[in-house]
């Protein structure tokens, strides 16, 4: 591209690999780190979901800023260090993007399953005291 030429539009697929990088570097962090965590019987506060989401988020976006690293710097011809910097400024707020709303669908997932749980053994309890004190 000449000096004073505006830039033109990204193709199709410099549009998908670049929309698609940061999504895959995410995902493949989550799982790999899901069956990190089980394997070693990592917990936080008790709890396995809590080191689930810490060390799924390290390797996510560890994962997240690779994948954007061997993207840019040869589209860019930056040099390592510049790479870096530029896939961190890049991908750093699409990854805690992305893992706020997977961590809040688990969330809400765990939480919904955890009060079906309790209200459906409370209610069966109570089915069951019932049907005793009538004689049913």
């Amino acid at each position: 591209m000449d000096v004073g030429q505006t830039p033109s539009p990204p193709t199709l697929v410099e549009a998908a690999v670049s929309a698609t990088h940061c999504g895959a570097g995410c995902v493949l962090g989550d799982i790999v780190s899901e069956f990190a965590v089980y394997a070693s019987g990592a917990m936080i506060l008790g709890s396995m979901l809590w080191a689930s989401f810490l060390w799924a988020f390290v390797a996510a976006w560890c994962l997240g800023i690779a994948f954007q690293y061997f993207t840019i710097v040869p589209m860019l011809k930056l040099s390592p260090i510049e790479g870096l910097k530029a896939a961190v400024k890049a991908d750093t707020l699409s990854i805690i993007a992305f893992q706020i709303g997977m961590y809040g669908w688990m969330l809400i997932v765990h939480l919904s399953s955890v009060f079906v749980v309790v209200f459906a053994t409370r209610s069966s309890g109570l089915l069951v005291d019932d049907a005793n004190r009538h004689d049913l």
